[in-house]
């Protein structure tokens, strides 16, 4: 948490999560742009790799990027020249658990709130999925 003191003379720019397809503007640009990209190369990304990375960026697009390059970075080329990014390499490359939990916002209590009604309801299997969640998270 930062000091009160701090933020009352600090301009606070709120984010917002950027939408799937501005995401998708972002990995076609980082692929296509050859100076700051990787245009020059030839790198192919499977479509359900991007849709992966999509995904699990919470709408952040230097996570995107981050596990873009990471996955064109270790992917080796093939007898042609050429980088494949198939979904397994984009899994690895995330670097970051799939499971949105921050402990502070609406996922917090919408996931504490599921596991208590799991646990009142006695429904042992859900309760244990929702306890797991959260100590994954």
């Amino acid at each position: 948490e930062v000091n009160k003191a701090l933020v009352s003379r600090s301009r606070v720019f709120q984010l917002q999560p950027l939408q799937p397809e501005d995401l998708r503007a972002v990995v076609r640009q980082a692929l296509d742009d050859p100076e700051r990209g990787y245009g020059a190369l030839s790198v192919s990304v499977d479509s359900d790799a991007i849709n992966h990375l999509i995904d699990v960026s919470n709408g952040d697009a230097r996570a995107v990027l981050n596990a873009l390059e990471l996955a064109v970075e270790t992917t080796p080329t093939d007898e042609e020249g050429n980088r494949r990014i198939q979904l397994s390499v984009a899994e690895e490359s995330i670097q970051r658990r799939a499971v949105l939990y921050d402990k502070e916002g609406d996922a917090h209590f919408d996931t504490i709130s599921a596991f208590i009604k799991s646990v009142r309801g006695s429904d042992p299997d859900a309760a244990l999925y929702w306890l797991a969640r959260m100590l994954y998270a």
